[in-house]
This record gives C-alpha cells, sequence and structure tokens, in this order.
C-alpha cells in the first residue's frame, strides 16, 4: 500500500524559488499581473501568515475576514496550478476592515516569478491519455490538469498522499500505447478533499513521442 503522507505546500513566501524565472522588469511585472487579477491567490505575510484573498485589481487584494497583515510588511501573492504557478513580492500599501472583509492596496510590485518558466509548450487537459502512476506501493490513478515536455500538472486524492522530491514513473495510457515518463513532484498542495502535484518528469525521460503529441495537440487547436 503507497504510504500515506500530508502533502507539503510549494513555498508560498517565494523565498525558495529554484528552478523558476525570476523577473524585476516592467514587462514581467505587468504579465505576472495580469496572470493573478480576478484570480483566488495565497498572500503570505513576512510575519509568518498565510492567508486566501481574491486579487481584485492590480494593486488590490479581498479578504473576507480582517487583515492580519501590517501597513509596510512585505508579501508574496501567487497563484499555484498543478505544475504552474505566478508570483510577486510586494508590499502592503494600505487597508481597511469592512463588513465584507478585508481591502489591501499593494504598493508596486518588485519581483514577479514564473515556474516552470516560459520555455515549455504547455497545454491544458491530458491530450486524451488515462494518466496512472507507478508507485512503489502500486499504481495510483491522477487526473491531468496541464501537460507540457517539462512536466503535468496533475490532481489526486488526498488518501493517497504524496512529498515533495518523491518519484516515480507516469504513465500516458495513448492509443498507440503506453509512455512511461520518469518523475519527482516538485511541488504539493491540498485542496479540500485532492492534492495538485506539480511533477518534473526526469531529464533522462523519453519525451520524443509526447513532443509530436504536444504539438500536434497545438496545432488543431490554433486551427480551431
Amino acid at each position: 500500500m503507497h504510504s500515506t503522507h500530508r502533502a507539503p505546500g510549494f513555498d508560498p513566501f517565494l523565498h525558495d524559488v529554484r528552478g523558476a524565472e525570476v523577473l524585476e522588469d516592467a514587462a514581467g511585472l505587468g504579465l505576472a499581473t495580469q496572470r493573478l487579477v480576478g484570480r483566488e491567490v495565497l498572500v503570505a505575510g513576512d510575519g509568518g501568515r498565510v492567508e486566501v484573498a481574491v486579487m481584485s485589481g492590480p494593486q488590490s487584494l479581498r479578504l473576507s475576514g480582517p487583515c492580519p497583515f501590517a501597513e509596510g510588511e512585505p508579501i508574496a501573492i501567487t497563484d499555484h496550478n498543478g505544475l504552474r504557478y505566478t508570483g510577486l513580492r510586494t508590499a502592503v500599501a494600505t487597508f481597511r476592515d469592512t463588513a465584507g472583509g478585508a481591502v489591501i492596496r499593494l504598493r508596486a510590485p518588485s519581483v514577479a516569478v514564473f515556474y516552470p518558466g516560459r520555455r515549455h509548450v504547455r497545454l491544458s487537459g491530458d491530450l486524451g491519455a488515462r494518466i496512472e502512476l507507478d508507485c512503489e506501493g502500486g499504481p495510483i490513478d491522477a487526473r491531468a490538469l496541464d501537460i507540457s515536455m517539462g512536466g503535468v500538472g496533475l490532481s489526486v486524492s488526498r488518501d493517497d498522499g504524496f512529498v515533495i522530491g518523491e518519484t516515480f514513473d507516469v504513465c500516458l495510457h495513448l492509443d498507440d500505447g503506453v509512455l512511461r515518463l520518469p518523475a519527482r513532484v516538485r511541488s504539493a498542495v491540498v485542496f479540500d478533499d485532492e492534492v495538485r502535484l506539480g511533477v518534473e518528469f526526469a531529464a533522462h525521460a523519453p519525451v520524443e513521442r509526447l513532443s509530436r503529441r504536444l504539438h500536434a495537440a497545438l496545432h488543431a487547436r490554433q486551427a480551431a
């Protein structure tokens, strides 16, 4: 039986950004802000508090409760989805507690973070493949959130449990056979009864067949 662990999250404070693309230019900051606006995000203050909020505008957050952060406190804002995350480092300018929750005004961001960067073509979905994880304790079914040449974002049951750094083979059951890709867990976040895993393929993984599938799917979507 596969061992069960409560999956730890990636670093929401954005202190550990190994493997990520870190930008400080206006274009990078603007792109990260654009991706975060309107999203439910994690907000992590340097004082140690982590809250869920909605990024309601380019320089504003809305919380469901009172603001736990101090004015001037540095914060990290992240949106995590499968293998990917986008983040900003900024600080609280002012806040106002209302009956409907706190409204936070942000200072201009100083750092944008993209994982795994923008070097891989990435598509949502599973390319029509059934996904199975070949783990030491036996196979586990998973649902693909997105997939690229560098890895795959997966959703698994919280009962299965995974830890960052754990290795296994990702098996894509395609119509022309099974593609087996050695991989490791790069990030893991618990959402209710599921765990969303960011899984990175090993450098020696045989991705040529996957590349053909990705580019065929990309051309099909562009032509639609």
